[in-house]
């Protein structure tokens, strides 16, 4: 993962860093957005990886702007402590494994405190449980619930207790979040790590029209 080379990062112990997952809706990106557009914070630099797909195109969020936006930008807002990535492209197959140690790697590094993904989840995969109230769920690290207790207004995301189509022998993961892209494997990486993460997943939900 490189920076734009005149770059020079601040430090980011007590920070927490901020990740969308490429998932259906895109609605971690466009939550990312929404933080962007009422933070407004600094951009640092553009990101560049090789898992990502390579685009390019004007910045999003100031249509005055002169600025080129690529696959992956980073910002800071130092009074929040938060550092935020934003991902503006796909990832290609079989590099999601490579593009989280990267990025793991890198806030271990520099001292980040804590990882929170944003991602989504197809709302037709909804348990019973998940039918009514909040559409919102959490996953947590156990050094994260250890450090710092969620509210108790926050959901943990129920285990999936029917797979349709498994053999008896057959033994799945009970956590899933269909269409959530990458955000479970960087909550077991993060596990695997000693670090503090968090997930945080909301429903895509298409709304129809009437014929």
């Amino acid at each position: 993962m490189e920076l734009e080379s005149p770059v020079s990062l601040p430090d980011l112990s007590g920070h927490t860093v901020v990740l969308p997952a490429v998932s259906v809706g895109n609605v971690g990106q466009l939550a990312v957005d929404v933080i962007l557009a009422t933070l407004q914070p600094k951009l640092v630099s553009q990101v560049v990886h090789p898992s990502l797909i390579p685009c390019c195109g004007g910045d999003p969020l100031d249509p005055t702007s002169s600025t080129l936006t690529t696959a992956m930008q980073l910002y800071i807002d130092t009074p929040a402590k938060l550092a935020i990535f934003q991902v503006r492209s796909g990832l290609l197959p079989g590099q999601g494994g490579a593009f989280l140690a990267d990025v793991l790697s890198w806030c271990q590094d520099r001292g980040a405190e804590r990882v929170v993904c944003l991602t989504s989840s197809h709302a037709h995969e909804r348990s019973d449980s998940q039918l009514t109230g909040s559409p919102m769920r959490y996953l947590a690290t156990t050094g994260l619930e250890q450090a710092r207790p969620l509210p108790g207004s926050f959901t943990q995301l129920e285990a999936k207790v029917q797979f349709p189509g498994l053999g008896k022998e057959d033994i799945p993961e009970p956590l899933v979040i269909p269409g959530g892209g990458l955000a479970r494997r960087l909550l077991a990486a993060c596990q695997d790590r000693g670090m503090q993460g968090l997930v945080l997943r909301s429903e895509e939900r298409r709304v129809g029209k009437e014929c």
